[in-house]
């Protein structure tokens, strides 16, 4: 990881932890969890951005995992926000969960399809999430829909 985005990242991280000490209206056990939770994000995206994983994608997954965490009001929703976002598949279509964020799926379907063949609806799914969170090089991977 490069300087830039080691700093992108680091400030991901500081904006939410000083948010979070700030929060009043947050007991102390919570803030030290969250801001815990927090240092887990970013390193994770460190991890990640070592692997070589489009650094774009790792920071709006940060962003976006840290906005959620932040806004924990208990530790029982805390350890919900914290879970990897595994979509719920009902035999038709994929349905994200409430602390969903799309980076993160799309980074978990990237891994897998690393390790096995996915299948058309697995396809489906990531072919999906590109054209959502990436719509140009979508286009040009996949053509116009």
């Amino acid at each position: 990881m490069n300087f830039a985005q080691n700093l992108l990242l680091e400030s991901v991280y500081r904006h939410g932890k000083q948010k979070t000490l700030e929060d009043e209206g947050k007991e102390e056990r919570l803030k030290k969890a969250i801001v815990r939770e927090l240092l887990t994000v970013k390193r994770k995206v460190s991890q990640e951005a070592e692997r070589v994983i489009l650094f774009g994608l790792l920071l709006g997954m940060a962003e976006k995992k840290s906005r959620i965490i932040c806004g924990a009001e208990s530790l029982s929703q805390l350890a919900e926000m914290v879970k990897p976002c595994i979509p719920y598949w009902n035999g038709g279509e994929f349905r994200p969960g409430k602390y969903h964020v799309p980076e993160e799926e799309l980074l978990i379907w990237s891994e897998l399809s690393l390790e096995v063949v996915l299948n058309e609806d697995g396809y489906k799914r990531y072919e999906q999430l590109f054209t959502e969170l990436f719509p140009e090089e979508a286009e040009k991977i996949f053509g116009k829909k």
